[in-house]
C-alpha cells in the first residue's frame, strides 16, 4: 500500500516538472535576494591546531541580479547578467573531545558580469569572472600568544551559472545553481610557528602575503535555490549552501567546510 502511494505521488510529481514555465530576466528587471541559513561547520587551522573543529555555521546571504548589455567585441550580441553577493558567517565550533572552543567567520564579497552562454526554452546558462574578496578568521580559546588566525584574501574567481523554470501542481517554480571556484590572487599567511608580531615588527620577516591559485587554494563555493511566488514582486527562495574553502601555505593547512540550508526572499525591482 505504501509502496503505491509513493509510486503515485512520484508520477504525478514527475509530471508536473515537465510543464516548463518560461521565466527569463526582462531588460531593466533587478532582483534581490536576503537569506538567512543554518548548518554544519568543520574547520581546521594549523597554525592554532593540528586538529578539527565542529560545531554549527550561522550565515546571512544578499544578493542582487540585473541584466544588462555590453559590447565587448565586434559583433558581440551575447547577452549579459551584473551580479553581486555579499555573504556573511560565523561557525561556533569546539574539538572532538568537548573541552575547547573556538570561532571562526568572515565576510565575502563578490562582482561581476557573467555572459549569456545557452538559453533553451526556460533554461539559461550563464559564466564568467568574478572578483572575489574575503575578510575573516578564526580564534582558539586554548592559545595564549597566538590566539587567533587573521584571514585576508582577493583572487579572481571563476563562475558558472544556471536556471531553469517549471510548473509543480501548475505553480511557477525557479530553480537556481551556481558554482564558483578561485583561480588566482593573493592571501594572508604568517609563516610556520611565527606569531604575529614578528610578522609585523621584525624587519627580517616577510610581509605574509603570497600568491595564491588552485595548487594551494583548491576551493569550491556553490549554492542551489529554489523560487515560488508567494505576493506579486516577492518569491519565497529557499535551498542548500556548500563552501568547501581550503589551502596549503607556508606549511599551513586550513580548511573550512560550511553546509547550510538556507531560506529568505526574493523582491523583483523595475528600473526604467
Amino acid at each position: 500500500m505504501v509502496s503505491r502511494i509513493l509510486l503515485t505521488f512520484f508520477i504525478l510529481f514527475s509530471s508536473s516538472l515537465m510543464l516548463s514555465a518560461q521565466n527569463r530576466m526582462e531588460k531593466g528587471e533587478v532582483r534581490h535576494s536576503y537569506m538567512g541559513g543554518y548548518g554544519h561547520a568543520n574547520v581546521l587551522d594549523s597554525y592554532l591546531s593540528p586538529y578539527n573543529y565542529t560545531g554549527s555555521n550561522f550565515k546571512f546571504m544578499f544578493e542582487s541580479q540585473t541584466p544588462c548589455k555590453l559590447k565587448l567585441g565586434k559583433g558581440d550580441t551575447s547577452d549579459y547578467l551584473y551580479h553581486t553577493q555579499l555573504t556573511t558567517d560565523a561557525s561556533i565550533i569546539e574539538n572532538r573531545t568537548k573541552n575547547v572552543s573556538g570561532l571562526a567567520g568572515g565576510v565575502r564579497w563578490n562582482i561581476g558580469v557573467l555572459r549569456n552562454f545557452y538559453t533553451n526554452g526556460s533554461f539559461s546558462l550563464y559564466a564568467g569572472p568574478m572578483f572575489n574578496a574575503y575578510v575573516g578568521g578564526v580564534y582558539n580559546e586554548r592559545n595564549g600568544n597566538n590566539p587567533a588566525q587573521l584571514k585576508l584574501s582577493v583572487t579572481l574567481d571563476a563562475k558558472v551559472m544556471a536556471m531553469y523554470d517549471f510548473k509543480a501542481w501548475n505553480v511557477p517554480v525557479h530553480v537556481d545553481y551556481r558554482v564558483s571556484a578561485p583561480l588566482f590572487g593573493a592571501a594572508h599567511s604568517p609563516e610556520y610557528g611565527e606569531s604575529y608580531y614578528e610578522l609585523y615588527e621584525l624587519d627580517d620577516s616577510r610581509n605574509g602575503i603570497v600568491c595564491v591559485y588552485p595548487g594551494n587554494m583548491p576551493s569550491l563555493r556553490h549554492l542551489l535555490t529554489f523560487e515560488v511566488p508567494i505576493l506579486k514582486g516577492h518569491k519565497l527562495r529557499f535551498g542548500y549552501s556548500g563552501d568547501f574553502m581550503q589551502s596549503k601555505i607556508h606549511d599551513l593547512k586550513y580548511h573550512s567546510y560550511t553546509q547550510n540550508f538556507m531560506v529568505g526572499m526574493t523582491t523583483t525591482l523595475f528600473r526604467k
